[in-house]
């Protein structure tokens, strides 16, 4: 006589658990996307470019994160809003949340030591900064030490260029006398209203914080801040 053998739905629910219990690693060990240039990131937006300097205007929502993308030209960072990141490099572990507030700046010798990572934003508002990625490849001119100013402090120099915090008083006036460097003025907190001509275009304008005006040499700027408050920005000198 047969007896009919017994179909336990055991084994059964054991491969499923197993299963439900390894794709947790197995997603986790997937490889993340392949890397793109970093003016194929979609949160990268190339803003202005000439002969001198290539700006990219970086701003995304909160909980945001960006694609690996691969920075390789030198740039000079301006940060522009009070915001908590991090930052993952490619093959890495994501570093720990870092803060950074407008004024902020860096130099980056990403023609030295490419990076290829990508950025969350960890905070409660929208991330925004400047990547500035400097084009020259060689010294044009060596710019000459401007004279001593309370309201124009030099904060760090390199190869490709040289960069001044500006703060100005409510209806101060400062002045960037013309010379044979191209200068980047980037505002940070407050609005200045700048004057110049460069490149035989006026310029008269308001510069609100977040906003920027690129001067080619020869220009004589003059910035004044009539608000009632104070006025900073970020100076960039080109050589």
């Amino acid at each position: 006589m047969n007896i009919p053998k017994s179909h336990s739905p055991l084994p059964r629910f054991l491969l499923i658990a197993v299963a439900a219990l390894a794709w947790p690693a197995m997603a986790w060990s997937q490889p993340p996307e392949k890397p793109v240039p970093v003016l194929q990131e979609p949160n990268h937006k190339v803003t202005l470019e000439n002969a001198y300097l290539r700006l990219i205007d970086v701003h995304f929502p909160s909980g945001q994160t960006t694609l690996y993308h691969i920075h390789t030209v030198a740039s000079v960072v301006v940060e522009l809003s009070d915001s908590t990141i991090v930052s993952q490099e490619w093959g890495a572990a994501p570093t720990a949340a870092r803060h950074v507030a407008p004024g902020e700046t860096r130099y980056a010798p990403y023609d030295e030591m490419p990076l290829t990572h990508r950025v969350t934003n960890a905070g409660a508002s929208v991330f925004h900064v400047l990547d500035i990625e400097l084009l020259r490849s060689s010294v044009g001119v060596e710019p000459a030490q401007p004279p001593p100013s309370p309201e124009i402090k030099p904060e760090w120099e390199q190869k490709l260029a040289r960069l001044y915090q500006l703060a100005l008083a409510p209806g101060k006036q400062t002045d960037v006398k013309p010379g044979g460097c191209a200068h980047l003025l980037v505002g940070v907190a407050g609005t200045v209203q700048i004057a110049a001509e460069t490149g035989g275009t006026k310029v008269n304008r308001a510069l609100p914080a977040g906003e920027y005006q690129f001067f080619a040499p020869g220009s004589h700027i003059q910035i004044n801040n009539r608000d009632q408050a104070e006025a900073k920005c970020v100076l960039l000198e080109l050589k």
